[in-house]
């Protein structure tokens, strides 16, 4: 929802009225991007033996824990127990990005459009890794 608000605030893409309509069309389009680059990267990633779930760091130090989420966003753990390329998330974000243009208005579709879709998908999971990094210490110094 947010993304969607954020869109509808700033009139992105300007084809889409910054009204109701505007909103669910926005909404829906990120909501479907991601069904799209979720299932792919789990299918892929199975087949590959990449599991894509963020695992906490067991490190100290606020600066390796940021690295580590940061690390996490591209990489993914693999079957034989070390990290590598998260092959099916690449594939996921990427042909994600791809079909979205297919019904995005027109100056949401060009060439560097689908590109900083890319750039946002990677950025996000960064983003979710270091809520799930720091999250819990937040929420523990609340408790007490």
């Amino acid at each position: 929802m947010f993304v969607a608000g954020f869109g509808t605030a700033m009139n992105l893409p300007p084809e889409w009225p910054r009204r109701a309509d505007g909103f669910a069309r926005r909404y829906a389009s990120r909501d479907a991007s991601i069904v799209v680059s979720n299932g792919l990267e789990a299918a892929l990633g199975s087949m590959w033996g990449e599991d894509p779930r963020y695992s906490r760091c067991d490190c100290g130090g606020f600066d390796h824990r940021i690295a580590h989420a940061a690390k996490l966003a591209v990489f993914a753990q693999h079957a034989h127990g070390r990290i590598g390329p998260a092959w099916g998330r690449y594939a996921g974000t990427m042909t994600s990005s791809v079909v979205q243009n297919g019904w995005m208005p027109p100056s949401a579709s060009t060439w560097q459009q689908t590109l900083l879709r890319e750039a946002t998908a990677f950025s996000g999971r960064f983003v979710g890794n270091l809520w799930t990094e720091f999250w819990p210490d937040v929420a523990h110094r609340f408790k007490h």
